[in-house]
């Protein structure tokens, strides 16, 4: 497995560009569940198509593993900020316990970004760059997917502090799931898919 990998590096980057550029233009459109459902499909068939055409592995396993933190996220973190009345949710589309469908979707990208950022600066630079790195992007990058999300008609948060529509407790949380990934993500790489699904319901655990 190369460590640095062009292709692979640009395309990581191409698709944080095209999921921030797709939150902002449904911000602008008041795009609602829609426009939530098409980005998140799209832009995993896209990771998937890359995937499967390079056969690589690695981002197989951090999508999976992405995937699999999502889906247990939905059944702890999200119920517990739906029912304590902080998080709302548009009340359309297919949903999941008390979560829309295209949650999982989401996550599955976006843990999937975070976690080969973190792996790349692990390898190349040691554990501590990549735990700054990785607290540094999972408290801001994801922040601005809740900030836009007000807007995008997806969902608000209400009664609690809040900077540019992200609760605090939002971003604390948020960098602390960064904050583990470098921890997360060289076995993920290094075994195989049964290790992506374990350490995958192990970070949906710790979103919570």
């Amino acid at each position: 497995m190369a460590l640095y990998d062009e292709r692979r590096f640009k395309f990581v980057m191409l698709t944080m560009g095209l999921t921030l550029a797709g939150s902002a233009i449904s911000a602008v459109i008041h795009g609602g569940w829609v426009s939530a459902t098409v980005l998140n499909v799209a832009v995993d068939l896209l990771i998937l198509g890359y995937i499967i055409r390079n056969r690589d592995g690695l981002l197989g396993r951090l999508l999976l593993m992405g995937f699999v933190g999502g889906l247990v996220e939905l059944l702890f973190a999200d119920p517990w900020a739906v029912r304590s009345g902080t998080l709302v949710y548009q009340a359309a589309g297919p949903f999941i316990n008390d979560s829309p469908l295209y949650m999982p979707l989401g996550w599955a990208y976006v843990l999937m970004q975070i976690g080969y950022i973190a792996w790349w600066v692990l390898e190349s630079r040691g554990l501590m760059p990549a735990i700054v790195a990785a607290t540094i992007l999972g408290g801001t990058m994801i922040p601005v997917y809740e900030a836009l999300a007000k807007s995008a008609n997806w969902w608000i948060y209400q009664n609690v502090p809040m900077i540019y529509g992200a609760p605090y407790y939002v971003i604390l949380g948020e960098a602390l799931i960064g904050m583990v990934l470098p921890f997360i993500v060289r076995p993920v790489a290094a075994r195989g898919l049964a290790w992506s699904v374990m350490l995958g319901i192990a970070l949906g655990c710790w979103t919570w």
